[in-house]
């Protein structure tokens, strides 16, 4: 047998038994700063929040389900004010700088004293602030499936597997071991150790084709097909997935809504090739997903302001409707006027107003008298001049001070 005829008995020189090119989607790449939750409920066991107490520095931490359990042993029948207190004591994790993780059990006594000590508005904020922090660990426990598919958390899988990721030795914090593992640890761990077993399974299966690529020929093409179409299909299958949960914990969008096929083509360039080939779509006229992001916020606030416009058209026209000859922008909104009416207000003010400025101007007979006798009686020696006005404009006119009422200058006795 030839080489020739053994190459086409073993498929060997077949591309499609060399190599699969698999042309789904790039998977989106994600800011790593969405992960940071989720990376410190992993490798801390808990999200932790600063704060300052009556000048004494608190740092606080986000409960698991362990100690959501033990609270309601500890709580039941207890008041409102007493779970408030002992939910709050939990939620400790530094009181000024000492960890009472390591003796958690002798320092929760004390801290449930002062948290009762604490006036009942303060108390709330506090609750607040941790439900806050809770509920971001809830959020991070839904994003920890979307960060065991990044390559970051495969290399941190790698570096602690086997090991207790809660242990002071990985944590490098003393007491963790106590609080035992949370729920986005457990599905870490469950989700990574089943991608192990489906890469294995892989391995071993591309064995199997290469074994039987020298004995079936060109008959084992269809098998090649079928596995590409299969990879096609679960490469698809999870950048769906991981774009929608991305949207559910982001964007709040719903996990019923089914994504649609140019939800999840985040692509970012990274080679020269590559950065071309975006650039050809972009002259196309191709939307990308940023482009789509961008077109759905401008369509929103455009929807928001015509619903503004309408409420304010027919604001107006019923307004017309109940009184046609009102007019708008007056001082009284209660009442409209005709143009006539205006008018004669305006009239009316001036008229009042010109009173107003006349009663001002107190004229004395005796500076009269004295410019009489010298002779000043030219506009420029009018007596209103003294005031800084003239008999042409009497709007800025200032009283004069009345007459002191006539007294000796002598002293009686």
């Amino acid at each position: 047998m030839s080489d020739q005829d053994e190459g086409q008995h073993t498929g060997v020189d077949d591309p499609e038994q060399q190599q699969i090119q698999i042309d789904a989607p790039r998977e989106p790449e994600v800011d790593p700063v969405h992960y940071r939750d989720v990376e410190s409920l992993l490798f801390r066991g808990f999200i932790i929040l600063p704060a300052e107490i009556n000048g004494a520095r608190f740092v606080f931490k986000s409960m698991n389900q362990h100690e959501f359990e033990y609270l309601q042993w500890v709580t039941h029948g207890a008041t409102m004010d007493k779970y408030y207190d002992t939910f709050l004591a939990h939620g400790v994790f530094m009181v000024a700088g000492q960890n009472i993780l390591v003796d958690r059990e002798r320092w929760v006594p004390e801290v449930e004293k002062l948290f009762a000590s604490l006036p009942a508005a303060a108390k709330s904020k506090l609750v607040r602030y941790m439900s806050d922090v809770n509920r971001k660990a809830a959020n991070a426990i839904t994003l920890t499936e979307v960060y065991q598919m990044e390559r970051t958390s495969r290399f941190r899988w790698a570096q602690l597997k086997g090991l207790d990721v809660m242990s002071s030795t990985c944590t490098g914090i003393e007491g963790t071991a106590k609080l035992g593992l949370n729920y986005a640890q457990l599905v870490w761990r469950a989700l990574n150790y089943y991608e192990d077993m489906r890469e294995e399974a892989e391995r071993d299966w591309d064995n199997a084709k290469f074994i039987g690529s020298c004995f079936a020929g060109k008959e084992i093409r269809k098998i090649y097909s079928q596995d590409k179409d299969r990879k096609e299909k679960e490469k698809n299958e999870r950048i769906q997935r991981k774009d929608q949960l991305l949207r559910h914990v982001l964007l709040g969008e719903d996990l019923s809504k089914s994504p649609t096929e140019n939800q999840y083509q985040i692509i970012t360039a990274r080679t020269n090739e590559e950065l071309a080939d975006q650039l050809q779509r972009d002259l196309r006229g191709e939307k990308d997903w940023h482009d789509e992001v961008v077109a759905r916020e401008e369509a929103r606030l455009k929807e928001s302001e015509q619903a503004k416009h309408q409420q304010m058209r027919v604001m107006y026209e019923t307004r017309v409707a109940e009184n046609p000859n009102q007019t708008f922008g007056g001082s009284d909104a209660s009442k409209g006027y005709s143009p006539a009416e205006v008018r004669e207000r305006v009239i009316r003010q001036r008229q009042v107003e010109a009173q107003t400025n006349a009663s001002r101007i107190v004229h004395d007979d005796r500076m009269a008298n004295f410019l009489s006798k010298y002779g000043m009686t030219d506009e420029t020696s009018d007596p209103l001049a003294t005031v800084g006005v003239t008999d042409r404009d009497t709007s800025h006119a200032q009283p004069l001070l009345p007459p002191r009422p006539p007294g000796s200058p002598f002293r009686k006795g």
